[in-house]
């Protein structure tokens, strides 16, 4: 229950920051909910800082969901696969994990 909660929390504030950095200009509360985020590992950003900007790209979006799970270990160590072509390499094993797992289907064009 605590897990389910904490998770949902997280996926609030991460929506609140995203959702609310869509114009470019950033609070200082969603730079703390960013900070926070950060803190527990949920989100990373990258080399240029939490670029909030940007929002999340699919790949990302799983990333952060496998987070929240506590499934990031698992994907990392994992031998798993998928049909993606479009898949960046950072995130290649945290897509596979989300295929074999049925958190994410693709379709066929």
């Amino acid at each position: 229950m605590k897990k389910t909660v904490a998770s949902l929390l997280s996926l609030a504030m991460a929506s609140t920051v995203l959702l609310g950095s869509a114009a470019g200009v950033y609070s200082d509360s969603q730079v703390k909910k960013a900070d926070a985020l950060y803190s527990l590992s949920l989100f990373q950003g990258s080399d240029k800082g939490y670029e909030l900007e940007a929002g999340l790209d699919r790949s990302q979006s799983v990333a952060l969901l496998l987070r929240m799970l506590g499934a990031e270990a698992a994907a990392e160590n994992g031998e798993y696969s998928h049909p993606f072509t479009d898949v960046p390499k950072w995130a290649d094993k945290y897509i596979a994990y989300a295929y074999e797992n049925g958190y994410v289907e693709g379709y066929s064009d």
